[in-house]
């Protein structure tokens, strides 16, 4: 038998993002509805909430809000009012549990960098200190397979 510790969702927001988006798609599939994701403080509320219900809760608020949801994207309207007045972090905020690799602590860093520079490699490279060939080595890095990938 084999014995795997997962943390709460609490101690893994960075999950919540990319759990929230598959849910948003399965929902959305499921409802014949056309959702483009979420508006950015819809995801900084659903990443501001402790989820004491887990991934199960996050799933049902999900499935709720592509029902509810009016526009193109899942808003502040379309979560309940426990989430939608959740603190949110800042923007450019970036949680990280203690014990997370620093692999990927410095792949989310990056990931969000970009994000928040709308892809910018050069600014992303000012923000972070690094040289801009720096950053687009990481990107090469990140998108080569894993070692051992694909092997039997």
């Amino acid at each position: 038998m084999i014995t795997l510790n997962v943390p709460p969702l609490r101690e893994r927001r960075e999950d919540v993002r990319v759990l929230a988006q598959h849910f948003l798609r399965v929902y959305a599939a499921k409802n014949n509805r056309r959702l483009d994701g979420f508006t950015d403080e819809a995801i900084r509320r659903l990443e501001a909430y402790a989820w004491p219900g887990n991934v199960r809760e996050l799933e049902n608020v999900i499935e709720r809000g592509v029902v509810l949801a009016r526009g193109a994207q899942m808003d502040l309207a379309d979560l309940p009012e426990e989430i939608a007045g959740a603190t949110p972090l800042p923007e450019g905020v970036l949680s990280v549990r203690i014990g997370t690799p620093l692999a990927e602590v410095e792949q989310r860093l990056l990931e969000e960098t970009l994000r928040v520079t709308k892809g910018n490699k050069t600014l992303t490279a000012r923000l972070l200190g690094i040289d801009p060939r720096t950053v687009s080595r990481k990107l090469e890095r990140q998108d080569e397979p894993a070692e051992g990938a694909g092997a039997s």
